[in-house]
């Protein structure tokens, strides 16, 4: 550029002669045409020029690149920008109304309740003394509610009937209670009543229809009171498998001790005790027969289990005498 400079000084300086150009020398007589001819020479020179400046300032410099505008997050220009005051807006209450009243209901008049007076049936008490604690009685029926009224008379006929003596009848109208609900204390006493009027086939089939250990024990336990001692012996044989905590066994050797076969007693309220032995009542009656028995040092031993257990005051009272005995 400066090169470029220096010429036009020297095409408007005539003195210089030594830089003027020949072919303008020679019409320096007339600088109309000098100044047009030199115009056309330079303005290819001068693009030709700035095109090679153009190129050799991109290739040492480099293109030129504005920086990144880094822009700010949202939140910070929202935070930034500070919010209009606003004006607290008040609600108006609402006008105030009387409330109405409302009128009360009349009380409707309740309904007539009729009074059903239902006698709860008496405990039937079996007047034979038990024995050994453990021999069955005839147990009161659970009384029903209410609205079982049928059932209700129906349980309080049959035990009347059955303390009267009347037991044909007491079976009848435990039958039909039991059609009605299947009640534990009615199978026990229609149990204890089939042992005593000799309905053998019924009370098995009564057996198979509610296979619980305790309804066969108390039917095993009046069978031997009543004297069937073999009646007692097959059926608790046949049933064996109802035995869950030595009550089967206990009745077996209860027969057998009426029978008089101490041996096969004693093998029995062995197997009962073994299978249970947490009741005081099957160590007992196993302890007095291995006294009986002449194992007084076994007894003995068993005894003193005993007396560590929680007793009622008359069993309580009997193992401290044997105690005392042995």
């Amino acid at each position: 550029m400066s090169l470029l400079i220096d010429v036009l000084r020297k095409f408007k300086d005539n003195a210089r002669k030594t830089s003027v150009h020949p072919v303008i020398a020679k019409g320096k007589g007339s600088g109309e045409t000098l100044k047009r001819k030199a115009l056309i020479f330079l303005a290819p020179l001068v693009l030709v020029s700035a095109a090679g400046a153009y190129f050799l300032t991109q290739l040492v410099v480099g293109s030129f690149e504005p920086a990144p505008v880094r822009q700010m997050p949202i939140e910070q220009l929202q935070a930034k920008i500070p919010e209009e005051p606003r004006e607290p807006v008040v609600e108006e209450p609402p006008p105030e109304s009387k409330p109405q009243e409302v009128a009360p209901e009349k009380p409707k008049p309740a309904p007539r309740q009729v009074k059903t007076r239902v006698r709860e049936p008496v405990r039937s008490n079996v007047n034979e003394e038990p024995v050994e604690k453990l021999v069955g009685e005839l147990k009161e029926p659970r009384p029903a509610p209410s609205s079982a009224l049928n059932l209700n008379s129906l349980l309080y006929e049959a035990d009347k009937s059955f303390r009267e003596g009347d037991l044909r009848r007491s079976a009848e109208l435990y039958e039909r209670a039991l059609s009605l609900k299947p009640l534990e204390s009615v199978v026990n006493n229609l149990l204890v009543i089939y042992a005593r009027l000799g309905e053998f086939a019924k009370a098995e089939e009564l057996l198979r229809r509610f296979p619980e250990e305790r309804f066969l024990y108390s039917y095993l336990v009046e069978l031997t009171k009543n004297g069937r001692l073999n009646i007692a012996l097959k059926l608790s044989k046949k049933f064996l498998h109802l035995d869950r905590k030595g009550y089967v066994h206990f009745a077996r050797g209860y027969v057998y001790e009426r029978l008089g076969k101490v041996g096969d007693a004693l093998a029995e309220y062995r197997r009962a005790y073994e299978k249970n032995p947490a009741d005081p009542y099957l160590a007992y009656n196993y302890a007095r027969l291995l006294e009986s028995a002449g194992m007084y040092r076994e007894a003995y031993r068993l005894y003193e289990k005993l007396k560590s257990m929680e007793l009622e005051p008359n069993l309580k009272d009997i193992v401290e005498r044997r105690l005392r005995y042995l």
